[in-house]
């Protein structure tokens, strides 16, 4: 009887082994599948290939990344609004991968302002060392987004107790402050030209074209407004007042719109600048390589 006991234990046990030993091995096998659908680009089948490592892997410390990669793959096939959907789905607060994944999320969609909120209160501490600079890198992204140079002055400043590659910090540094070098034109003063003299606001912001043309129109109407009133043809006169009252409202949208563009494209390629020397692009493929589970 203890034999038959004995016989019928270790079948079983036997049975185990090969079953988690097949376990074993379809999640290896998986996860090179999901690694070959990543570097091919195919995100969505990626979603669904890892939703199977999900129900496959009993490991309940790998639940967290294999969601966090699947928000990811959503991320990089476009889907930006589901990225923002399942993050605020998220009961607890956000590591921060996850705040700069929403961060980024958020900056796709023109959400400025909440794409700063996200990460402008992650604390440097609650990350290792390695990982501070690409934090402030990420928060000085996102002030940039919104113009907010000073700001970032201010972060970098903050900062400087937790992060340690120095140079990179006053280099950065040195870059923003450069905001303060912009010779940004100024819309009152612009408008106040085109309320006294026609043209006179364009031609302050760099238009002359659109500053001469200006003026000439609303000159041309005026003095006809002028001669038909001399020659007594009141409504010709009252025409050309009409016209001409327009074209001078016009000519001082005119100058507010144009400084309002020369600035945004002076702020523009200042961004721009400071994006290609200070911030490389947000490499959320890096996970694939970084996360622990693949490997």
């Amino acid at each position: 009887m203890k034999f038959l006991i004995a016989i019928v234990f270790f079948s079983i046990s036997f049975s185990y082994a090969l079953g988690a030993e097949s376990d074993s091995s379809f999640i290896f096998k998986q996860k090179r599948f999901v690694q070959e659908l990543f570097f091919k680009k195919q995100y969505f089948d990626v979603v669904a290939e890892t939703r199977r490592l999900i129900a496959a892997d009993t490991d309940r410390e790998n639940q967290k990344d294999y969601i966090f990669f699947i928000d990811i793959n959503y991320f990089l096939g476009g889907q930006y609004q589901t990225v923002v959907r399942r993050m605020r789905e998220i009961s607890g607060t956000l590591d921060h991968r996850q705040a700069i994944l929403l961060s980024q999320s958020y900056m796709k969609l023109g959400m400025n302002p909440l794409c700063l909120e996200t990460v402008r209160n992650l604390a440097y501490l609650s990350v290792s060392p390695p990982f501070r600079y690409p934090l402030l890198v990420r928060k000085a992204e996102a002030y940039l987004q919104c113009g907010l140079y000073q700001e970032i002055l201010d972060e970098i400043k903050n900062a400087e107790k937790f992060i340690t590659e120095r140079d990179k910090l006053l280099f950065m540094g040195v870059e923003v402050a450069r905001f303060r070098q912009l010779r940004l034109k100024s819309i009152p003063l612009a408008v106040a030209l085109s309320v006294f003299l026609p043209g006179m606001g364009q031609i302050y912001a760099g238009n002359y074209i659109m500053g001469i043309v200006s003026f000439l129109g609303v000159a041309a109407m005026a003095g006809g407004a002028y001669i038909f009133y001399q020659r007594r043809q009141k409504d010709l006169s009252y025409t050309f007042i009409f016209f001409s009252s327009v074209l001078y409202l016009g000519n001082i949208y005119g100058a507010y719109s144009t400084v309002q563009t020369v600035n945004e494209d002076l702020s523009r390629g200042f961004q721009e600048a400071i994006r290609q020397k200070c911030i490389p692009a947000y490499d959320s493929a890096a996970e694939v390589r970084d996360n622990h589970i693949f490997h």
